[in-house]
């Protein structure tokens, strides 16, 4: 058959077919009995072959009607199915990329706050450290570290980065003492290897000892990690403000001094233009904003496009 029949009448043979009662049909689809028997024939028709056997009390499907039913079915699932998807939930899920360490050690351990006050929307985080081709991806918002130049993208400083010396209290415990800058001679100093971020050259340049003969440890290019090697007492790491909160407080890791150095790299937020009018994306922003707000060393967000909007 070329033609797919009326899905009215595909419909109404469903019912039926389930109640096995014509009655029983009309008072579940709020239609007349004649209103069931006329699409049933017209079904028929197109069909080219009988659907019921009708007995004085009972309804039967005929064998073609057996063959047929659960393709029915089957369809108008799928059907209910799709709809279900498309239907009020559009924009309930947020597919968001992020840095690996940003998310570990400070969105992860906020993003409670945001179900509680959003539960009808769903967060999808996507660790990663690649650049994001909003075109290809179904990606609707990131946070990246950066200067903010995002090409065609609209992109706002959420939060800028500190650094400075962090150890563990059994470090601090041992026979050489840490209490000025040029005690960084006597313990391995572990350094962040990732893009853009501050090195013990550049805070000791800072710190106005940019000749002092210390000694490298390990370098990893992963915040998180580096900040669990400084717990483990393998050396001092050069901690970013916003990642090693969280450790200064529980005592696990100890600021060594209050030189802090200002990196030339910013977290922001970058959207495509999709996103601009995406309901749920706004409200990830606006929640974002206040909470970097409340976070370590804020400067009030700049928001800017890096290129027009295509």
């Amino acid at each position: 058959m070329d033609r797919i029949p009326s899905l009215k009448g595909l419909q109404y043979f469903e019912v039926v077919s389930r109640h096995m009662s014509f009655t029983l049909a009309a008072d579940e689809l709020f239609v007349t009995q004649a209103a069931i028997s006329q699409q049933i024939r017209n079904l028929e028709e197109q069909l080219g072959f009988k659907l019921f056997i009708r007995s004085t009390r009972q309804l039967h499907l005929t064998d073609n009607a057996e063959r047929l039913l659960p393709h029915v079915r089957k369809g108008f699932a799928e059907i209910r199915k799709g709809l279900d998807k498309v239907s009020s939930r559009q924009y309930d899920y947020l597919n968001i990329s992020i840095l690996p360490s940003f998310a570990a050690r400070w969105l992860v351990p906020r993003l409670g706050r945001f179900s509680i006050n959003y539960p009808e929307i769903e967060v999808r985080l996507l660790p990663s450290i690649g650049l994001v081709d909003f075109q290809k991806e179904n990606i609707d918002l990131a946070v990246r570290f950066g200067m903010g130049k995002y090409p065609g993208l609209y992109s706002e400083k959420l939060m800028d980065e500190y650094a400075f010396p962090v150890c563990s209290p059994e470090l601090m415990s041992h026979g050489k003492g840490l209490g000025s800058v040029a005690d960084l001679i006597n313990f391995p100093l572990l350094q962040d290897s990732g893009p853009g971020v501050l090195t013990w050259r550049d805070w000791l340049q800072w710190a106005g000892s940019p000749d002092l003969d210390v000694r490298y440890g390990v370098q990893i290019s992963d915040a998180s990690l580096l900040l669990e090697a400084a717990k483990d007492g393998q050396g001092v790491a050069l901690g970013r403000a916003s990642l090693v909160q969280r450790e200064l407080e529980q005592g696990s890791l100890i600021k060594l001094f209050d030189i802090e150095l200002a990196s030339s790299f910013s977290y922001f937020l970058v959207m495509p233009q999709r996103s601009m009018n995406h309901g749920a994306a706004q409200k990830f922003a606006d929640w974002l904003r206040q909470e970097c707000k409340q976070s370590y060393r804020v400067d009030i967000p700049e928001s800017s496009l890096s290129e027009p909007l295509e």
